[in-house]
């Protein structure tokens, strides 16, 4: 008789990556690694601390179809573009404190959509306090790398702001 043997995927993702999308603490995880309820992985070459998704993917307050997971994966190993498409996704669930988070690691690696989508959150206050200092230095630094919107709308800005100088003479 052939048995055969199938191992369950076991899919690697950070925990800081995990609170963020779970708005549950550190402490919280560590507490559920302890009890066996969540698998700790080995740590990722930058150190980080990592469990299983499969653990706690019923934890996230948002439906992730099997593409989604791929690109979450990509997001939580660094990759800026995925990271602000992720941003965007969890903006779209209706989580976005979870999207500020992804939107805020493709910011930082220099990532223009991602620095756009920042400034939109400033302005509005929508997943961070509403700051239009943060918004148009967020605006700003997307232009300044290219980014087609971002170099519009600081075009308004700056249209905007000579009308207001030189009116009324």
């Amino acid at each position: 008789m052939n048995f055969v043997v199938r191992t369950l995927a076991v899919t690697p993702v950070s925990i800081q990556s995990v609170i963020a999308m779970t708005g549950r603490s550190q402490r919280t995880w560590l507490r559920r690694i302890e009890e066996g309820a969540v698998r700790k992985l080995k740590p990722d070459a930058r150190g980080r601390a990592r469990i299983a998704l499969e653990d706690v993917v019923a934890q996230i307050p948002c439906k992730l179809t099997p593409e989604d997971r791929v690109l979450l994966v990509q997001a939580d190993q660094g990759d800026a573009e995925a990271q602000a498409d992720t941003g965007e996704l969890f903006f779209s669930a209706g989580l976005p404190h979870a999207g500020r988070y992804w939107l805020e690691l493709a910011a930082e690696q220099g990532y223009p959509n991602a620095m756009q989508c920042l400034a939109r959150c400033y302005l509005s206050g929508e997943g961070a306090p509403k700051d239009e200092d943060m918004a148009i230095r967020w605006l700003a630094d997307a232009a300044a790398r290219g980014h087609f919107i971002a170099r519009e709308q600081m075009r308004a800005l700056r249209g905007g702001l000579f009308a207001r100088r030189h009116a009324g003479g």
